[in-house]
């Protein structure tokens, strides 16, 4: 099972929105900005905190305007990217977390 943090009320209120409104909100024009609007709807909405790799893809393919089947193909690259750039943490092999900086940055920026 995965671990389930209740969000706050303003955040729930806030986010219940699908990945293709927060890519839109986030201006996405990337892989690795995707797969952060991804984490955020599965965090913020969800309360998922540590996210499947496979999560992670399913939950980018329901923002279609901006999913592109080659983000797939490249998805370890841009995982080890943004575990080396500190926006997401790796707490298990596979298993993917926002980190304490990327939860701040996302709220303001889809405040």
């Amino acid at each position: 099972p995965l671990p389930i943090v209740a969000p706050s009320s303003s955040d729930s209120a806030r986010m219940q929105a699908t990945t293709g409104s927060i890519a839109a909100r986030l201006q996405v024009n990337s892989g690795t900005e995707l797969i952060m609007a991804a984490a955020a709807r599965l965090t913020f909405s969800q309360g998922i905190t540590s996210i499947p790799r496979q999560r992670l893809i399913d939950e980018m393919k329901t923002a279609s305007a901006y999913f592109k089947s080659t983000y797939v193909n490249n998805l370890s690259r841009y995982l080890h990217s943004l575990v080396r750039d500190g926006k997401l943490n790796e707490p298990s092999q596979g298993n993917f977390a926002l980190t304490a900086s990327s939860l701040k940055d996302l709220e303001s920026r889809l405040a």
